[in-house]
């Protein structure tokens, strides 16, 4: 189904319906004139491998959720790109120490997401966030923002815009896309600012 959904976003924006969201659809994702496909998509069989694009996954978007704080506002650019690679795994399994494609823990989640992005981060446990130093630390939690590596004490998540957070949940056993309650506060260590 996410496959035949990717296809029918290319398709309306003009792009090569190959199924995968490479650079040129992740670019249309992220831009301010991506098109809406029809509401009832039409099934396609047809497999068109012209330039097959290396970074994979699906376009669903996830919703805002709620705007409890901080407000972390919404994402351009890298970030931008970033939480929509995050929202096309949404419902994938929590699998411990899984990295992807399709099952992620929590660390795993956020290393799969950054290379999809041209992020070439290497793996880190959630601990090992704590430390990452490559990037710019956010030692407060009002100032994160959409785009933002959330660090908290034995987890790691990706700040989305509206004071949300998607992450490889193992309480909820998926990738989920939830409100920064006071949960992620009350725990929190740190954020990397990647963008």
């Amino acid at each position: 189904m996410t496959e035949n959904a990717v296809k029918l976003f290319q398709r309306t924006n003009g792009l090569s319906a190959d199924g995968t969201v490479g650079i040129m659809t992740m670019a249309k994702l992220t831009a301010g004139d991506a098109k809406k496909a029809p509401a009832q998509p039409k099934t396609s069989t047809s497999k068109n491998n012209s330039k097959n694009n290396t970074t994979s996954g699906g376009s669903k978007k996830g919703s805002s959720g709620s705007t409890s704080v901080p407000n972390t506002g919404g994402a351009s650019g890298g970030a931008s790109a970033l939480i929509a690679v995050a929202s096309s795994k949404l419902g994938c399994p929590y699998v411990w120490g899984s990295k992807g494609p399709n099952s992620f823990d929590c660390s795993g989640f956020v290393y799969w997401c950054l290379n999809q992005v041209g992020v070439r981060q290497s793996y880190m446990t959630s601990s090992g966030w704590r430390n990452a130093g490559r990037y710019t630390r956010i030692s407060s939690f009002s100032s994160l923002r959409a785009g933002d590596i959330i660090v908290v004490s034995g987890h790691v998540g990706i700040v989305a815009g509206g004071g949300t957070v998607i992450d490889a949940s193992s309480g909820n056993g998926k990738v989920v896309h939830r409100s920064l309650s006071s949960w992620w506060a009350n725990n929190f260590i740190c954020g990397w600012r990647i963008f």
